[in-house]
């Protein structure tokens, strides 16, 4: 809408207050007509009158909310969202602005959850608001229930764009290209978008389909000439295709525009355009003012050009989350050569459990599957969860050449939310990985809360002391000095299916015997030939944790039965165990 019809719009909406003073909705419309022109203090006095009039008008508080979702403070916008679907149980509008109050703005993304999910307890089966709900899951990185929510959306709404958009920038981000350009081209069908053209644009350039990407993102511009991402996109192309002239003119328009814009704005211009460095430092500028939430930096379709790149993921990442190495060339490697112990003690061991303390069972942290795979194949009901989407994508693809279709929840173990209950729940070799040990307590206590009653936890983890832990050496302090930075372990190359070689390499970075952490890293490359197709280095932190401290947090997580074996036997644990394995059972 331009500006004469904004005008239009206002000079109606106060026509009709002038013939119906005392209509409350009247009101509401000439505070809406002011708020979508920023006129934001008439906006509140509309919104207010109409509430003199009718104290029950509960879009009246949804107007509030949006203009205190603007002009803050967000408190303010908190309590009126609230009060307009406390007045409305069935105002799906009002839940709608809360839940990205929380998720755009605040970041408080279990809030969001929360609101939407009370959403839909008065609203069932509502796909704007499933769609919203998938929309923060993928800014927590938990996509498998992203793309449940999203696909449950447009199951129920087959025409909604804002699901489908939404579907589309979750298949970016796990590179599932098929499937984004068919959602992409979905929603063109439904209404022809420069954005829903701008993504095609993106995947056709990745997939070296430069004829393609060009004729996509000359559709957006066509559609949306401000559209400024559009176009350095285009510049970039072109530039490729050594149409330098074109790119040249395509990238000063965009400039232009793009320079218009905040930091944040401008570093998606200058991500897209191929300026790297100056992307990066403007997205570092943005975060600084607080201009965007690191949840949507780390899925905006702009950046997936830098997913990469060691210094933006530094740049994104959130102390608050918990890390992980097992993305990229790292988790290809686990994906081939995960089953170098495919028949270890461990898998034996946890199978024993499940067949005996019953199922549904959950494998936490379950990687390509190693483990899940196998009990698949045994016929055990057992699901999976992992931090890594990357991780998780090998997981299916392998499971899914077999004929299974296991349901995998891309989730950190302190954030565990599953609507389903669990008999068992098995962590292998993951727990203290990549977190803080206040996430570890909560983790245990995520896990209690999925537990049937009479269920069971097996937890293990290695004692530092242990034969295979090679790094004991390294507490004492003149070890610690003596840590070399250079220093990696020699890699071999290991043969993959496709030909490829792929080389690794591991480091103790530092130990701190004081708070009992580890800082490790890893070098992964692969190698065609003698062609280096890519490489990474990833740095990873280990709790340590030792038996009676575990079994110290086991109960306070609320188990009160604990007991631990040693090295995947049942005999009771011993000095002489290098693997430790708490078996926790939850109350009848």
């Amino acid at each position: 809408m331009n500006t004469e019809e904004h005008n239009q719009t206002i000079a109606a909406a106060e026509n009709a207050v002038s013939q119906n003073p005392t209509d409350f909705e009247k009101h509401v419309d000439l505070g809406m007509a002011y708020f979508h022109t920023q006129r934001f203090d008439e906006a509140m006095t509309a919104f207010h009158r109409a509430i003199e009039i009718n104290p029950n008008a509960a879009t009246a508080y949804n107007g509030i909310g949006r203009v205190h979702y603007h002009t803050g403070p967000a408190e303010k916008a908190v309590e009126a969202y609230t009060q307009a679907f406390s007045l409305d149980r069935h105002y799906v509008d009002a839940y709608f602005g809360l839940g990205v109050l929380y998720f755009a703005q605040l970041g408080e993304f279990e809030a969001a959850v929360e609101t939407f999910h009370e959403g839909l307890l008065h609203n069932p089966e509502h796909p704007f608001l499933i769609a919203s709900l998938g929309n923060t899951y993928a800014r927590m990185g938990r996509f498998d229930e992203a793309l449940a929510s999203l696909q449950q959306a447009i199951r129920l709404d087959p025409e909604s764009t804002y699901a489908l958009g939404n579907l589309s920038i979750v298949y970016l981000h796990l590179r599932r290209y098929d499937e984004m350009i068919a959602t992409c081209q979905r929603e063109i069908e439904i209404a022809d978008d420069h954005s829903a053209r701008r993504m095609l644009g993106y995947v056709y350039d990745w997939l070296d389909r430069p004829e393609e990407a060009i004729a996509q993102l000359e559709q957006a511009v066509a559609l949306e000439p401000q559209d400024y991402e559009a176009r350095g996109a285009l510049a970039r192309v072109l530039r490729g295709a050594g149409r330098a002239q074109d790119a040249q003119a395509q990238y000063t328009i965009a400039s232009e525009m793009a320079a218009q814009d905040d930091e944040y704005g401008q570093s998606c211009f200058h991500a897209v355009s191929g300026n790297v460095e100056e992307a990066l430092r403007l997205l570092e500028i943005g975060l600084d003012k607080g201009q965007v939430q690191k949840g949507w930096i780390r899925i905006d379709p702009e950046f997936a050009f830098l997913y990469d790149n060691p210094r933006f993921n530094a740049l994104i990442e959130d102390e608050a989350l918990p890390q992980s190495w097992h993305y990229g060339i790292i988790a290809q490697h686990w994906a081939e050569f995960q089953n170098y112990n495919a028949d270890g003690p461990d898998v034996a061991y946890y199978r024993k459990f499940i067949e005996q303390d019953g199922q549904p069972a959950l494998d936490v942290a379950c990687g390509t599957g190693r483990l899940l795979l196998p009990y698949l194949r045994a016929g055990l009901d057992v699901d999976g969860c992992d931090i890594s989407p990357d991780m998780l994508a090998h997981c299916r693809e392998k499971a899914e050449r077999e004929g299974f279709s296991p349901t995998l929840y891309a989730q950190a173990m302190h954030e565990l939310h599953i609507l389903r209950a669990y008999r068992t729940i098995f962590v292998c070799g993951s727990f203290g990985i990549g977190s803080t040990r206040q996430q570890d307590a909560l983790a245990l206590r995520r896990f209690y809360e999925h537990l049937t009653p009479g269920g069971v936890l097996l937890l293990d983890h290695r004692m530092a002391y242990g034969g295979g832990s090679w790094f004991w050496k390294d507490w004492l302090a003149e070890n610690r000095r003596q840590l070399d930075p250079d220093f990696w372990t020699e890699g071999e190359r290991e043969r993959a299916s496709d030909g490829s070689d792929f080389v690794m390499r591991f480091r103790l970075a530092d130990i701190d015997p004081l708070e009992q952490v580890l800082t490790l890293q890893y070098w992964a490359q692969r190698w065609q030939g003698e062609e280096l197709l890519g490489e990474e280095k990833r740095t990873l932190t280990s709790n340590i944790y030792f038996k009676n401290e575990l079994v110290m947090l086991l109960k306070q997580a609320g188990f009160d039965e604990v007991t631990v074996q040693g090295d995947y036997t049942n005999v009771a644990a011993t000095p002489e165990h290098d693997d430790l394995v708490f078996i926790a059972r939850k109350s009848l």
